[in-house]
């Protein structure tokens, strides 16, 4: 009797939570010739690459499961790669909008990273990161702002406050806040990643600045229209300092004064 392939993309899928349609029909490991089926494994990972970053992210799904069932066959579960390659089936999921299933591919990910690379690891972080996006996607916004909370911990621990990947999640995590409806943590977060930003980058910084006016329309969505004027008013001074009265950003920052004015007057 035969028995069965275990890295069989389908059977693979299946255990993963993932449902497929159309995928490519299983193969064996091959038992010697590793050179060649590298080779082979290289170049249906650029295809897939192509198809994904053309968009068609449903047509992309199954190459890359296929794609993870040959690199599990050939080097096994535990190896880089193969991790790397089921963080990215995770995103391309989510891409695809298979947010359930995006999501429980990224849970297998994170504790294989975990695992393997511990919680410190860049690409640790990047799994961490990518499920809490597909939670947020989800709008399993408390799950999600969860996930972030862990990885902002760690982030300040490993890498301090002054990272810029400190601050991108840090961000992240107010806007999973404001989702969730916990605008005055969303608000406290905002402010806290300003003055850090103001502190390590300097106040005019171009980060700085959209941190300035991300906190500028949390403060308006909350009805604080004086400090989110204020604080349209001072990136106004320092972009135009910066670039110039007719600069594109400039002008932006301009329109969104004059909204947040027209605002606070039609609520007084």
């Amino acid at each position: 009797m035969t028995s069965a392939n275990p890295n069989d993309p389908v059977r693979i899928a299946a255990d993963l939570g993932i449902t497929l349609h159309d995928v490519v029909p299983g193969r064996t490991t091959p038992a010697e010739g590793l050179d060649e089926a590298l080779a082979e494994l290289a170049a249906h990972h650029a295809a897939t690459v192509a198809v994904a970053r053309s968009g068609r992210f449903d047509e992309a799904v199954p190459m890359q499961v296929q794609l993870y069932a040959d690199c599990v066959g050939l080097l096994g579960t535990d190896h880089p790669d193969s991790v790397s390659l089921l963080a990215t089936l995770g995103a391309m999921l989510t891409e695809a909008k298979r947010l359930d299933e995006a999501v429980a591919v990224l849970e297998t990910s994170l504790a294989d990273q975990l695992r393997i690379h511990g919680e410190e690891d860049p690409r640790t972080f990047d799994s961490r990161d990518s499920l809490a996006y597909a939670l947020r996607d989800a709008e399993r916004h408390e799950e999600a702002a969860e996930v972030y909370e862990a990885d902002l911990a760690i982030r300040l621990r490993a890498l301090g406050e002054g990272h810029p990947t400190t601050f991108a999640c840090r961000e992240a995590l107010a806007v999973t806040l404001l989702r969730a409806g916990r605008r005055d943590e969303a608000v406290e977060l905002y402010r806290v990643n300003l003055d850090a930003m103001t502190e390590h980058l300097g106040a005019d910084d171009d980060e700085t600045l959209t941190a300035r006016n991300e906190l500028a329309n949390a403060l308006a969505g909350s009805r604080s229209f004086g400090e989110a004027i204020a604080l349209h008013e001072e990136n106004l001074a320092a972009r135009t300092r910066a670039f110039g009265s007719g600069h594109d950003g400039v002008e932006v920052t301009r329109a969104n004064l004059a909204a947040i004015r027209a605002e606070a007057a039609g609520d007084a």
